[in-house]
């Protein structure tokens, strides 16, 4: 369907249970070299949006570590999660940390410069 879909139907709806897993890996320096790990971003309204991060030691169970009223994009959860294993190593603003998280850090439907162009913003309140 066409972005409009979005911009003028689906923006008026407010998610009232909402969960989207995802695994992620970084690569590092040092032995393992690769580490895998998985979360979530979860809701249940009328409760916030919550960041939530696999613990594979506690037998899959997630973990909700940062919770805010609006919904966060794909990649900001990634960051939290990031941030919260100890794996945001790059420098803020350096070489490494654009090539680790690229040009484009939002998918079409979470760019902030087309908010103007939604009817409504229940979907991320």
């Amino acid at each position: 369907p066409p972005k409009d879909v979005h911009w003028e139907f689906l923006s008026t709806f407010k998610p009232v249970y909402f969960i989207r897993q995802r695994d992620y890996s970084k690569t590092i320096t040092e032995s393992p070299f690769l580490i895998n790990y998985s979360g979530a971003i979860y809701r249940e309204y009328p409760g916030d949006w919550q960041v939530l991060l696999e613990n594979k030691e506690l037998t899959k169970k997630f973990t909700s570590v940062q919770s805010r009223p609006d919904r966060y994009t794909l990649n900001q959860a990634k960051e939290v999660m990031m941030e919260e294993m100890g794996l945001k190593t790059e420098e803020e603003g350096s070489a490494a940390e654009f090539f680790r998280r690229g040009y484009k850090t939002c998918t079409w439907w979470e760019d902030p410069k087309d908010y103007d162009r939604e009817v409504s913003d229940n979907w991320r309140k």
